[in-house]
């Protein structure tokens, strides 16, 4: 019985791990897209965009996800500048 519950806890564990990566991944993926979308609109109005993020400067998956984070808001601040202008 022992053995058993040994057994049952590491694959209950090695489950939990895996899901916490899998959304890692998932959040990570989710920012990069969202990178990508507002890189592509302001570059179809005729913006120059820089949209890269150098992931390897971050050792773990939340601040990779800040640094998408971060570079998201500052092209939704040129999107904005670039929309005002427009509007004029």
């Amino acid at each position: 019985m022992n053995v058993f519950t040994k057994s049952a806890l590491t694959f209950l564990a090695a489950t939990a791990i895996s899901t916490a990566a899998f959304a890692n991944d998932n959040a990570l993926a989710e920012a990069q897209s969202r990178v990508d979308a507002i890189a592509a609109q302001l570059e179809s109005m005729g913006a120059e965009v820089d949209s890269s993020v150098d992931l390897n400067a971050a050792s773990t998956p939340a601040e990779k996800e800040a640094m998408l984070g971060a570079k998201f808001r500052e092209l939704q601040i040129q999107l904005e500048d670039l929309q005002a202008q427009s509007a004029q």
